[in-house]
C-alpha cells in the first residue's frame, strides 16, 4: 500500500470536513483503472501515538457513484453491538484543467526528437541541516497511464549550503515524456537535501500535468510528512 495523500488535522470534532484536494488518476490507479483498490483510513492525532478510528477499502470506480462509506475498526468488530466507527462522505469528480489553446497548439507541434530545455530554481527551501544550510538537488520523473511506477528522467547536481538554488540548465528529448497523446502525462519533481551521513531527506515534491510546464512558472513544494 502506497500513501498518496494525507489531510490536515481537524481539532476537537467528531464531524470533520477536510479541505478539498486533487489527485491524478495515475496516482489513484497506478495505470490500472479496472483493478485499482483504494484504502482510506481515519486517524485520531495524539500527543504520543496516533490511534486509528476506522478504515474502509473500495474499488476506484466506487468513488464515482458511492458517496457514503462505513468506517470499520478491526479491533472493535468483535464487540457486542458494534456497527461501525462512523460514516465518511466523499464527493469525487473529474477536475478538467483549462489549458490555454495556444499551449495545446504549441505542444501538438512538438516532434519526438525535439529537446525540452529546463531551467529550475527554488526559493526559501526548508533548512533540514542542523549545521549550515540544506544541500539541495532535484530529481525529475514522468508517469503516464501506462506506467506502473514513475520513470526517473533526470537528477541534478547538488548545490551546497543554499536555500535559494538555481540548478544547471538541462535538456531532455520530448520522446522521454511520451510517444503518444500528451494528455494524462504527469511530471513529478522531488527536491532533496543531500546528507553526508545517513539518508538524503525529502524537502518537498510537486506533481503537474506535462502541459503545465508550458504556461505555469511557479509551483509549491509539498512535504506530506
Amino acid at each position: 500500500t502506497i500513501l498518496i495523500h494525507k489531510t490536515e488535522t481537524q481539532d476537537n470534532t467528531l464531524d470533520p470536513k477536510w479541505k478539498e484536494f486533487e489527485l491524478s488518476i495515475a496516482d489513484l490507479t497506478s495505470g490500472n483503472v479496472k483493478d485499482a483498490k483504494l484504502v482510506i483510513e481515519v486517524w485520531d492525532e495524539d500527543m504520543t501515538t496516533d490511534s486509528i478510528i476506522g478504515m474502509f477499502k473500495i474499488n476506484f470506480a466506487e468513488l464515482l457513484y458511492n458517496k457514503q462509506f462505513e468506517l470499520i475498526n478491526s479491533e472493535m468488530v468483535k464487540k457486542k453491538g458494534y456497527k461501525n466507527s462512523g460514516v465518511i462522505e466523499i464527493s469525487a469528480t473529474f477536475a478538467a484543467k483549462q489549458v490555454p489553446p495556444e499551449v495545446l497548439k504549441k505542444v501538438a507541434s512538438i516532434q519526438p526528437n525535439d529537446l525540452l530545455k529546463f531551467t529550475v530554481s527554488a526559493s526559501t527551501l526548508d533548512n533540514l541541516d542542523a549545521i549550515g544550510l540544506s544541500d539541495p538537488y532535484i530529481m525529475l520523473y514522468c508517469r503516464s497511464s501506462e506506467d506502473a511506477q514513475p520513470r526517473k528522467l533526470y537528477t541534478s547536481e547538488v548545490i551546497e549550503n543554499n536555500l535559494n538554488p538555481t540548478w544547471s540548465t538541462f535538456s531532455l528529448p520530448f520522446y522521454h515524456f511520451t510517444s503518444k497523446d500528451v494528455k494524462g502525462i504527469q511530471v513529478i519533481v522531488e527536491c532533496y537535501d543531500e546528507d553526508d551521513v545517513g539518508k538524503d531527506e525529502l524537502i518537498g515534491s510537486v506533481k503537474m500535468d506535462l502541459t503545465e510546464l508550458f504556461y505555469v512558472k511557479q509551483f509549491d513544494l509539498i512535504n506530506d510528512d
